[in-house]
């Protein structure tokens, strides 16, 4: 799964939409940036209570439209998940304390574009996502030696984009992340987050 996964986050290194109706062209490359906030839990059958908690998110994106109404996105973000009230079993035991975990988050999106005006478009999209992991801390402690190196999730959400004077795009990005493997080697303890994103695409052609 994991080799067929990265060939197509290679394959489609090109990803996203973000130029509104008839701006957006088919073959529009865009490049931009994007960050925001995180709230996020964990579950899975280690985990007899926990909470939602805040944290922040932020990185870049590229992407392709291939026609007026579909694109591709790539993107690359530093997340921040955190759980606190947990109580959890497994390899790393936490009692109502808080859990936080960090990845390098690797989306990759098929995107429905759904023009509004000239300068406003919304775009609905789903696709599948890697984590590489980067720390994790359980009640102060160093838990990342206990995570697995890599956890899939699957991203799913809207965007709303504006076009501004010279061509740029600003949006507003909303998603949820459903995790589908355990973060740790042992254990079964997952990340499911909600995702809110500003973002700002330069269109290069």
């Amino acid at each position: 799964m994991k080799r067929v996964f990265t060939f197509g986050l290679a394959l489609a290194f090109a990803a996203i939409l973000v130029k509104p109706a008839d701006a957006q062209m088919p073959g529009n490359i865009v490049l931009g940036l994007q960050g925001g906030g995180t709230y996020s839990t964990v579950t899975g059958d280690d985990v007899t209570d926990k909470s939602y908690d805040f944290s922040f998110m932020g990185g870049v994106h590229a992407g392709f439209r291939s026609n007026q109404y579909w694109a591709v996105q790539l993107e690359a973000n530093y997340v921040e998940l955190k759980s606190k009230d947990v109580t959890a079993g497994g390899p790393v035991p936490v009692t109502a304390g808080k859990l936080k975990v960090t990845y390098l988050d690797i989306p990759l999106t098929i995107q429905a574009v759904i023009p509004a005006t000239e300068m406003l478009a919304f775009t609905i999209y789903g696709g599948g996502a890697l984590g590489i992991k980067l720390s994790c801390d359980a009640d102060g402690v160093d838990c990342k030696d206990s995570m697995k190196s890599t956890a899939f999730s699957l991203p799913f959400g809207a965007m709303l984009g504006y076009e501004l004077a010279g061509g740029s795009i600003i949006g507003l990005d909303l998603r949820y992340v459903l995790g589908i493997t355990d973060v740790f080697e042992t254990g079964a303890l997952k990340t499911n987050s909600f995702q809110a994103m500003l973002r700002w695409t330069y269109v290069l052609q």
